[in-house]
């Protein structure tokens, strides 16, 4: 079910209000606010809200309620072939070599740092990767002994402390 609203203020109370009343799972696709002139300009909030919705819609054999608004529909988006294949699927027990990680990252314009704190961003230190994820709210971070994933786990950027542990999570470019 897709609900189309006139504005974005309209499809969020819109969304408020459905989150209230469904047990079904209620999405938000706002518009990304890409600026192709000046990209420091972009609402990166919501260019994530926007992929981590697709990524659902795209993953989830669920029935969703998705919410949005004129503007919204009409930014083009990728088509779910092309979502899926440049998706990188890391899983616990597997070998990860992290130069492959690294060059993975570089070629979907991920910026290399030393702590990180917003979509877009990694830092690999030794055996950790922290990686965060266009279609994540909080980043991953990768444990590794020598080549196999030891374990996956969101965290806060801000104290360094874990959220959840994963066996499975995706990283999606921008």
């Amino acid at each position: 079910v897709v609900v189309i609203c006139n504005n974005a203020e309209e499809a969020l109370y819109t969304l408020n209000d459905l989150q209230v009343l469904q047990d079904k799972k209620v999405l938000y696709l706002p518009f990304s606010y890409v600026n192709a002139y000046d990209f420091d300009k972009t609402q990166t909030a919501s260019q994530q809200q926007r992929i981590e919705t697709l990524e659902k819609i795209t993953t989830s054999d669920k029935k969703n309620i998705i919410v949005t608004y004129t503007e919204a529909l009409f930014e083009k988006i990728p088509n779910g072939n092309s979502l899926s294949e440049n998706t990188f699927k890391i899983t616990v027990k597997e070998k990860l070599s992290t130069e492959f990680l690294e060059e993975f990252l570089f070629s979907y314009h991920f910026e290399r740092v030393d702590f990180v704190a917003e979509p877009g961003q990694f830092a690999i230190r030794g055996g950790i990767i922290d990686v965060f994820s266009f279609s994540s709210n909080t980043p991953y971070r990768i444990e590794l002994f020598g080549n196999e994933i030891e374990s996956i786990r969101s965290f806060d950027p801000i104290t360094q402390l874990s959220i959840a542990r994963y066996d499975r999570v995706v990283v999606t470019p921008n």
